[in-house]
């Protein structure tokens, strides 16, 4: 059991390292970004994105995800060929076709998006960069069901250094905006794609089988829906803010909100990205519920020591890099860190859903959140304004974990640890509140003795019995392979 958790850490933190990398290059280029751009180019840029999310969701049908279920479905290497093969061979297609129908609406889509048609050109860019990214799309999906994560980090990070670069050529030295952003993102979804399709196909005996086709688009089209509705879930707050507040409430909330998010960064986003394949291998386990429920425990331990560190001192962080018109965003950020640590213990239970191939569950499930979540956004935002928005977001998501838990759950039990789980979350729950209590002057006085604060979250636990004889014995061998090469090593 141990192993496969230590495989999954391990894969965890190489697809992590390169989610970190991706960020922190993200904030570095901000003030070279806004140097070369207008308010106006990022508003179009913003606007251009968000349809290319709604055309890439078409454009790779969901058979990325119906890759990680049918790829360890089968034992035999020419059925698994033939999953690769048939959807890269679809993926293709039906990238062809949307892009060939996209180019001819261009300037429809231009209108309807930005109100005007004079950016037609521009989609018309990012069209063929979304097409490149489309036919790609499938081979990096194959490289994380064979858990290469190395080799996936590797492309992600060569991936964003061209980027960069030519954006930079392109905005800087170029001076041509945003239509050098788009330029970019042709030339490395193209690379991307010209060098990975290749590797996948090889050694791959291409054949492509009507069946198999059928049975992975039963599977994945249901998701495409439930994106959907997720994407209302992460971002349909920023228009009520925008709508029933104030453009500086807008500003405490974005910025709050990606102090919020690193929990989603550091954990959520690189534990998925091998969690999607992990959990169809681990179910030829003999102990695979066992396996299951002790993974949604560590990564719960996981997800809540870091957001009650985060929740604990982002007043003091924010004093530090900020200045006093942004203090108040850490009023916001304990609520979304609490958010999206039900989000990422909901995508942990809908195991049973996805094992049992009942995907069909998940826009429906998905949906019934969005509606709640627009609901309480109409009610709560315009009283509450942006601490609204965080009450609504905890709603939300932790509506749709219970609802995925109970339907997931009767399709295929799994014996979670839900008393461990709890006790972690009202341990974490007290830290927080007593943390209110530690007040200096002296910021570096304060962040030390809310440190040792946080030490304590383990120390408690301890005393309430969370820990199992197991996982004591297991620390106790890890400690003492550590003195051992302490000692030969001296």
């Amino acid at each position: 059991m141990f192993q496969e958790i230590k495989r999954l850490l391990k894969h965890s933190l190489v697809y992590g390292s390169g989610s970190v990398l991706r960020k922190v290059i993200g904030f570095l280029m901000i003030p070279v970004y806004t140097r070369y751009l207008t308010p106006t180019d990022y508003g179009v840029l913003e606007l251009m994105e968000l349809a290319g999310f709604v055309v890439m969701e078409v454009m790779a049908l969901g058979l990325s995800w119906a890759i990680f279920r049918f790829y360890h479905y089968y034992d035999n290497p020419k059925d698994k060929d033939a999953v690769i093969s048939t959807a890269i061979i679809s993926s293709c297609t039906c990238s062809l076709i949307c892009l060939i129908i996209l180019l001819n609406f261009k300037e429809d889509l231009s209108e309807f998006v930005c109100g005007t048609k004079i950016y037609s050109s521009l989609f018309m860019i990012l069209f063929c960069a979304l097409f490149m990214r489309g036919i790609s799309d499938i081979p990096f999906a194959f490289i994380r069901v064979k858990e290469k994560s190395t080799f996936f980090t590797i492309i992600s990070i060569l991936e964003l250094l061209l980027g960069v670069s030519l954006n930079i050529y392109f905005v800087v030295l170029l001076k041509i905006g945003i239509v050098g952003i788009l330029y970019s993102k042709v030339v490395v979804h193209t690379i991307s794609a010209v060098i990975l399709i290749p590797l996948t196909l090889k050694g791959i005996k291409i054949k492509f089988e009507i069946k198999k086709l059928k049975e992975m688009l039963a599977y994945s089209m249901p998701l495409i829906p439930a994106n959907f509705a997720m994407y209302i879930l992460h971002f349909i707050d920023r228009f009520f803010l925008k709508r029933f507040s104030t453009l500086h409430i807008v500003g405490l909330y974005a910025l709050g909100y990606k102090f919020g998010m690193v929990v989603s960064v550091l954990i959520l986003e690189p534990f998925l990205l091998i969690w999607s394949a992990a959990i169809f291998d681990i179910s030829k386990r003999k102990n695979a519920k066992q396996i299951y429920a002790k993974i949604l425990t560590y990564f719960a331990f996981v997800m809540i020591f870091l957001g009650l560190s985060i929740s604990v001192l982002i007043k003091d962080v924010l004093k530090i890099i900020t200045t006093p018109e942004f203090f108040e965003a850490y009023k916001i950020v304990p609520l979304i860190i609490f958010s999206y640590i039900f989000l990422g213990l909901n995508y942990c239970l809908d195991t049973g859903i996805r094992l049992e191939k009942k995907t069909k569950w998940l826009p429906i499930i998905s949906w019934i959140t969005a509606g709640a979540n627009l609901l309480l956004s109409w009610l709560l935002i315009p009283r509450y304004a942006m601490m609204g928005a965080g009450y609504v977001k905890i709603a939300s998501f932790s509506l749709m974990t219970f609802i995925t838990l109970f339907i997931s759950n009767r399709l295929y039990y799994i014996p979670y640890e839900f008393s461990r789980i709890l006790k972690m979350f009202l341990v974490g729950g007290g830290i927080y509140l007593l943390s209110f209590l530690v007040y200096s002057h002296s910021l570096l006085i304060s962040i030390s003795l809310k440190g040792l604060l946080l030490l304590s979250f383990f120390i408690v636990l301890y005393y309430l019995n969370f820990y199992t004889d197991e996982e004591k014995n297991k620390l106790k061998e890890i400690l003492n392979k550590y003195n051992i090469k302490g000692t030969k090593h001296d």
